[in-house]
């Protein structure tokens, strides 16, 4: 049996700064959702991901402000996440 080495992690590869200093900013503040920005940033996360990085950064990273957002003119208002 051969042994195969494990592939490199693409982490960063597919990045601009923009998202990189989000991703820094984000592990600081809130190191739970981190790996999910990371998924997002990476393409790799599902649409529910980014629709729920999308609203975290909306609020300030605050989930109790997204189950009480009131901007009902949102595009994503009817789908955030921590919904009662």
């Amino acid at each position: 049996m051969k042994f195969k080495a494990p592939k490199p992690p693409k982490i960063m590869a597919q990045m601009d700064a923009r998202q990189l200093k989000k991703l820094d900013l984000v592990s600081r503040d809130l190191p739970s959702v981190a790996r999910l920005f990371r998924h997002v940033f990476e393409r790799q996360g599902s649409p529910r991901m980014a629709i729920k990085a999308q609203c975290l950064d909306c609020c300030g990273l605050d989930r109790t402000a997204i189950t009480e957002c009131l901007a009902s003119a949102c595009p994503l208002w009817h789908f955030r996440p921590y919904q009662p």
